[in-house]
């Protein structure tokens, strides 16, 4: 706990590109999610810190790469509805 404050400081990231894009409507009940992801602290971003939730899903697997590549999770199951939004995922 005492390097809480610290941790939270050290990297401010925002997403550059997502997709589905967010307010999109997608039909694929088990979509790939990407979004490329920008650093906009000093410090390189290490691959091995970052943790990826996605709400009603909890913790989902991912891959990422500190280069140009996306960051990309991996929805354990399908969605329940045939239709939703991206902002609802």
């Amino acid at each position: 706990m005492k390097n809480f404050p610290a941790t939270c400081t050290k990297a401010r990231l925002s997403i550059r590109q997502a997709d589905p894009e967010p307010g999109a409507t997608i039909t694929n009940p088990r979509p790939v999610i990407t979004a490329v992801l920008e650093n906009l602290g000093s410090d390189a971003l290490d691959a091995a810190s970052l943790e990826t939730s996605v709400r009603d899903f909890g913790a989902v697997r991912h891959d990422f790469d500190p280069r140009p590549t996306p960051v990309r999770l991996y929805l354990p199951r399908d969605l329940v509805i045939s239709q939703c939004s991206s902002t609802s995922v």
